[in-house]
C-alpha cells in the first residue's frame, strides 16, 4: 500500500490547494486534515490541543506532512513541536521564499491577527517596508463562497485601499484563501505583484520528494479526508471545488 502524503488545513481555501495538489503530484495519494475549531481555543489551550492533533496526524502512516493552515504552521513553529518526518510549514517556506526573492522591498503582509500577533513574520521577512494586515475578514470570504461577488469586492476595497499610495510592491500571505481573491485584490492594488503560496509550497514539495526519492512512480492517486464536518457539508465543499475523493471519515474531535 502506498504511504501517503497529509496536509493540514481547513475549509474551502483548504480544498482548492488539495485540487491543485491533485493535478501537480498525480500518482501520489493525499491524507486530507480538514481542521476547524482551533481558532476558538483559548490561547492557553491552543499548544497542548495542536500538539495532541499532530500526535493524531502523525498516527497514520504519512510519508510527508504538509501543514498549509497557517495558524496551524505559526504554533507549531512557535512552541517547536517535533515532527518525526520530511514536512513542509507554511510559514518557514513563505519567509525563505519572499527574502530570497524580494528582499527590501515594500511588502503587504495580510494574516489572520492570531497569526500577526506571533511577529514570526514580521521579525523574519527581510522588507525595506512591511505593512501588516488582519485578513481574518477576507479569509472568510472564499469560505463563504465570496469570490469575485459584490460582498468580496467590497470587503477587499474596505481593507486595502489606505495602501493604494504606499507603493507596494509585493503581497504576501499565509493564508491559502487569499490567493483566491487575486481579482479583487489587483482592482484595488493593479501594480502589486501576489506570491502564490500553493507554488511556493509546491516548488518545496518537490525539491524534498525528488531528494529523499518518495515520487510514487505509477498509480492513479486518491485522496482521503478526515474531518469533524459532518459529511453533507464536506460532499458541499467538495462539490463547489469539483473535487473527488476515495473516502471521508468523520471524527468527533481530533485530539
Amino acid at each position: 500500500m502506498k504511504q501517503k502524503i497529509g496536509i493540514i488545513d481547513s475549509k474551502i481555501g483548504g480544498l482548492h490547494f488539495l485540487k491543485h495538489l491533485q493535478n501537480e503530484f498525480k500518482n501520489e495519494d493525499f491524507l486530507y486534515f480538514d481542521v476547524k475549531y482551533f481558532t476558538k481555543i483559548e490561547e492557553r489551550d491552543i499548544v497542548k490541543e495542536i500538539k495532541n492533533f499532530l500526535n493524531f496526524v502523525l498516527s497514520h502512516d504519512l510519508k510527508m506532512l504538509i501543514v498549509s493552515s497557517d495558524l496551524v504552521s505559526t504554533i507549531i513553529n512557535e512552541a517547536n513541536l517535533k515532527i518525526n518526518i520530511p514536512y513542509i510549514l507554511t510559514n518557514n517556506s513563505l519567509i525563505d521564499y519572499t527574502n530570497q526573492n524580494y528582499e527590501q522591498k515594500v511588502m503587504l503582509f495580510l494574516a489572520k491577527e492570531r497569526v500577526i500577533e506571533t511577529s514570526i513574520y514580521s521579525k523574519n521577512l527581510k522588507a525595506d517596508q512591511l505593512f501588516t494586515v488582519a485578513s481574518d475578514n477576507l479569509s472568510i470570504l472564499p469560505e463563504e463562497d465570496e469570490i469575485k461577488t459584490s460582498r468580496s469586492f467590497k470587503e477587499v476595497i474596505a481593507t486595502l485601499q489606505q495602501y493604494q499610495k504606499k507603493h507596494v510592491d509585493v503581497l504576501v500571505s499565509g493564508c491559502t484563501n487569499i490567493s483566491l481573491l487575486t481579482t479583487e485584490i489587483l482592482e484595488v492594488l493593479p501594480e502589486i505583484e501576489i506570491i502564490s503560496l500553493r507554488d511556493v509550497l509546491v516548488r518545496e514539495m518537490k525539491k524534498i520528494m525528488n531528494n529523499l526519492s518518495l515520487f510514487n512512480p505509477k498509480g492513479r492517486g486518491k485522496i482521503y479526508i478526515i474531518t469533524e464536518h459532518d459529511k453533507r457539508t464536506i460532499k458541499m465543499r467538495l462539490k463547489n471545488v469539483s473535487l473527488k475523493v476515495k473516502s471521508i471519515t468523520i471524527v468527533p474531535k481530533m485530539t
